[in-house]
């Protein structure tokens, strides 16, 4: 199973160093976590805190790598980017916004299948 949101070979190496139930317990962490992070970029947009909002896609970016989201992530860099440079990334994040649930959903059925190996 692997699509171009989702890079199930980047699961398999925290896979087989963690085992099922640590992966599964930290994808049940990551998915909690970054959906708050995302409700607080969406305020962080409005208020304009570029500063906060890089730091938040920088968390982001990292942790959705573990989890194979690796276009999500990609995304997060170039939101990093464009903040550094103070381009104008509005889009970009709420494109973001958009891809992390797709790229969730993506990776879902395969890791929350309790017969995986």
């Amino acid at each position: 199973m692997s699509n171009d949101i989702f890079n199930l070979s980047a699961v398999k190496v925290y896979q087989a160093m963690l085992g099922n139930d640590k992966l599964s317990a930290l994808w049940a962490e990551y998915k909690r976590t970054s959906a708050d992070k995302l409700k607080t970029a969406a305020n962080l947009v409005q208020s304009e805190d570029w500063h906060g909002l890089r730091v938040i896609f920088h968390a982001m970016r990292s942790s959705s790598v573990v989890f194979g989201l690796d276009k999500f992530a990609e995304l997060c860099t170039k939101i990093e980017d464009a903040i550094m440079c103070d381009d104008d990334c509005r889009s970009d994040i709420a494109q973001a916004m958009i891809l992390w649930q797709k790229s969730v959903d993506a990776a879902e059925t395969y890791l929350q299948d309790k017969t995986r190996p």
